[in-house]
């Protein structure tokens, strides 16, 4: 219930009234507990409990573990508004836990959750999954039984005018130093649609990305894919100025894994790095105007600070993630100073109920491992071939042996002479071996891949060899078949290189 009431209709009618009440509450992610029904004379009470008990346990560490956490159906506007606006002042995060729900007013109080960092501040708003928000327009009631006079009625109107006011000017509070309002001007406006019991609810990972809500509850997957990248920047393009309106999911079907790989190209930027970078070019919906970077962190920092790092966004807007972005797919750019810390919801599709997120996540890292391992092959670019391209066993004294598997130990199935025909049987190469010489590879392929764009000839030979350090160490395969019809994989290490009697 989120009610408008003039003070001087409560103190003549003695409207009645069961006041929220404030403790202490050692519950993980929690200092403090706000609960009941939001009442004229809680900010009082509030401010007194919280200039005693809401202080941080180490000052040099910032006020993030100073959370009030929330259970309440709302009440009093212009008593939450109040509330809200000494969090937001005093730095107090906000948290609505499992099996609670913060509706109507206490939803004000709740977008104002706020935490000091070492030189500047940042909103501080979580809600668990299993958690209930809901916002809807402030609604201007007087007690019934009674008649009011004109003046009575025109100045009660007036002061729910006054605290629909205080609270529009609360919610366009910046957040910290960048140019964006505490509450944005969508949710204010679906807020507004919304009275009585229709309330609109923070159910999806869109929304909640959007209105940056953090939300807890639900376990980090253990393994991502190409495919959480490419739902990772859309998603965040999209939350820059709206809730995306598509299911982003991509399914691991054959289309589905074709267009990842036509969108979305994955290299190891240090090769002591635990993580792959993703580079997603293009958009969902084929526009062409997208590009981000995305790493995935799943260190300590990273689950404290936010697991997906991303930089880029839509070309034409003018607000991006992060700041500057170097979207290049050799990898030779090192530097991520640049990318944004984003929370983890941002990998998963936007209409995901919030509820799911658990099964879901569980969901997600069960299905990457063969994500990936189709993704992983073929490799393009400069190790690649055409389906259907002839090559000639060279590299050889007698034979290559084409075997069932891309593996030395594989079966073989049949014996290529040395200067006989064979054919790609897919566009591509495959990548074996360790993790580090995959990731060395495939970040060799798709830099020669981009040869047309060298104008240094010297850098393009240094690729060349970088890829022909690959060949040797037997780290691509392709799929082929020989003119009598036997099919397998042979090391593009016996085979003519692609560029052979190519020197720019």
């Amino acid at each position: 219930m989120f009610r408008i009431i003039a003070a001087l209709l409560l103190c003549n009618f003695g409207f009645p009234a069961a006041a929220a009440t404030f403790s202490l509450d050692t519950t993980a992610g929690c200092m403090a507990r706000m609960e009941g029904t939001i009442e004229r004379g809680d900010f009082e009470r509030f401010q007194s409990f919280a200039m005693q008990h809401l202080k941080p346990s180490n000052h040099e560490e910032g006020t993030g573990d100073v959370v009030l956490c929330l259970n309440s159906p709302g009440g009093s506007l212009g008593e939450a508004v109040k509330i809200a606006d000494y969090l937001e002042r005093n730095y107090v995060g906000t948290a609505v836990g499992d099996g609670d729900q913060c509706l109507s007013a206490c939803a004000v109080v709740f977008m104002m959750g706020t935490r000091a960092l070492i030189e500047d501040f940042t909103i501080n708003r979580s809600l668990h999954v299993n958690g209930t928000l809901g916002f809807h327009r402030p609604q201007f009631s007087l007690p019934s039984g009674g008649s009011y006079s004109a003046e009575v009625v025109n100045r009660s109107f007036q002061l729910a005018l006054e605290a629909t006011l205080q609270f529009v000017q609360l919610a366009n509070r910046m957040q910290n130093y960048v140019a964006v309002p505490m509450v944005e001007a969508d949710l204010m406006e679906a807020m507004f649609a919304h009275e009585g019991e229709d309330f609109f609810y923070i159910d999806t990972v869109g929304k909640a990305g959007r209105w940056k809500i953090d939300v807890t509850g639900f376990p980090v997957p253990t393994e991502v894919s190409p495919r959480e990248a490419l739902i990772a920047c859309d998603n965040l393009s999209e939350w820059l100025t709206q809730v995306p309106g598509a299911d982003l999911s991509i399914a691991t079907d054959r289309g589905g894994i074709n267009y990842l790989k036509s969108a979305v190209a994955r290299v190891r930027v240090h090769a002591d790095d635990p993580g792959d970078t993703y580079f997603v070019i293009g958009r969902v919906d084929g526009m062409g105007d997208r590009e981000c970077r995305v790493k995935f962190d799943f260190s300590p920092s990273g689950l404290e600070w936010g697991v997906v790092q991303a930089c880029g966004g839509t070309l034409h807007e003018t607000r991006a993630i992060g700041e500057h972005c170097d979207i290049d797919i050799t990898g030779r750019d090192v530097s991520f100073a640049n990318m944004s810390a984003n929370p983890t919801i941002a990998m998963f599709p936007p209409d995901t109920p919030l509820r799911t997120l658990p099964s879901y996540a569980a969901q997600v890292a069960a299905e990457a491992p063969d994500i990936n391992a189709a993704f992983d092959m073929p490799i393009y670019g400069g190790c690649g071939v055409s389906e259907g391209q002839g090559m000639v066993v060279t590299r050889v004294e007698n034979f290559a042996n084409i075997r069932d598997a891309a593996d030395f130990s594989a079966r073989v199935v049949a014996e290529a002479p040395r200067n006989t025909r064979l054919w790609a049987l897919e566009r591509g190469g495959r990548l074996v071996g360790s993790d580090a010489t995959r990731a060395r590879c495939r970040t060799a392929c798709q830099a020669l891949g981009r040869y047309w764009d060298y104008d240094d000839k010297a850098q393009y030979r240094r690729d060349r060899e970088a890829v022909s350090q690959c060949f040797e160490d037997n780290a691509i395969w392709y799929r082929v078949e020989d003119a009598a019809g036997k099919q397998g994989y042979v090391s593009a290490k016996f085979l003519n290189h692609p560029w052979d009697g190519h020197n720019p």
